[in-house]
């Protein structure tokens, strides 16, 4: 069994008649927002969680600078924490790119809220082809808010987002992708955000933990 459907292939190539079966892990987040953190735009992109190397976010705020002249209300908000995060209020200073919103770890209870205050979640990954066949844990937690998604991302996690129309991809090392990707989802109509939010539930039933419990208790194991 394995967690991602990108494995398979992989693990295929040395056990070609061996059944592979997909069993995703599910979110350890429970969506459960009181109200509204406070964001300071009208519309808030959102990245949230550790703020590493690896999470690419000196081209998400680079392509976020490229896209935002003209856009005084739209945001772009950094929750979290990292070794990455001195470098990236740097850039952030040195670019002089506006509307980019640091504001540091937050408590894991508070964090739905935050979502709630979000119109668009990020997540984000280096162009790396180890990344192309992970899915990180932050893809189930965003999937359990019903947000339209940026996966800023190759491999798995994108062509999930854009099979199932739960948000839209850029190319993870191209800035001005990115930044193209920033303005469709300000072009959106708001029941175009609204159908995404309905696709977002149904691809949650994939990762739905009763379902996927489930099925590996009725898997039959053999020796």
């Amino acid at each position: 069994m394995v967690s991602c459907e990108g494995f398979t292939e992989r693990i295929h190539q040395y056990v070609p008649d061996k059944r592979i079966d997909f069993a995703p892990n599910w979110s350890l987040m429970e969506y459960a927002p009181k109200g509204k953190a406070e964001l300071p735009g009208k519309f808030n992109f959102t990245f949230a969680g550790n703020v590493g190397k690896v999470q690419n976010l000196d081209n998400v705020v680079s392509g976020f600078g490229r896209f935002v002249t003209g856009h005084p209300d739209v945001w772009l908000n950094i929750i979290g924490d990292g070794s990455y995060l001195p470098e990236l209020k740097s850039l952030v200073e040195r670019e002089g790119i506006p509307n980019v919103n640091f504001t540091g770890r937050k408590p894991i209870e508070e964090m739905s809220d935050y979502y709630e205050a979000s119109d668009v979640l990020i997540i984000s990954l280096k162009n790396v082809p180890l990344y192309e066949i992970m899915i990180p844990s932050k893809f189930q937690a965003y999937l359990t808010t019903r947000k339209p998604m940026f996966a800023i991302f190759n491999g798995e996690v994108r062509k999930m987002v854009e099979q199932y129309r739960v948000g839209l991809g850029a190319v993870p090392d191209d800035v001005d992708d990115i930044a193209k990707g920033f303005s469709s989802f300000l072009a959106l109509s708001a029941d175009e955000r609204g159908s995404m939010s309905e696709a977002a539930t149904s691809l949650s039933s994939l990762f739905d933990r009763k379902r996927i419990v489930s099925m590996i208790n009725s898997h039959v194991w053999y020796e």
